[in-house]
This record gives C-alpha cells, structure tokens and sequence, in this order.
C-alpha cells in the first residue's frame, strides 16, 4: 500500500498460508524501497492476514475465513 503524507491506520495484505513468507518479504522490499527513493512517499507496514490453502480450491473455505 504506497501513499502520500496523510497517514492510513492500518491495512492488511491477505494471502494463502502457504505464502505469508512471500507476503513479508514483499512487504518489507516495498518498505525499503520507499524509505531509500527519497521520494516523499511512504510505504507502511501491512498486517499479514492469511487464510487457509483450501481456499484457492474452494470457495466456501474463503468465505469461512472472512466469517
């Protein structure tokens, strides 16, 4: 999640189980990257939300996660 100045309180990025390692890494390259740019954009730090691996077979199984 990329903004300018104004400040969001919180965000998530949601994947499959089996991808949060994925998940942080691309977190903490976007973060990196805003702070070396010098671009007077900030990258915060998302909170991790993953559901289960089913879920990219079964609907039903997303929709659980969410409940």
């Amino acid at each position: 999640m990329v903004h300018e100045p104004k400040m969001f309180e919180k965000f998530a990025i949601f994947c499959l189980e089996k991808d949060v390692a994925n998940a942080h890494y691309i977190n903490d390259k976007f973060y990196d990257l805003s702070a070396s740019k010098g671009l007077d954009i900030r990258v915060e730090y998302a909170d991790i939300c993953p559901v289960p691996n089913t879920a990219a077979y079964h609907e039903e199984h997303l929709l659980d996660a969410f409940a």
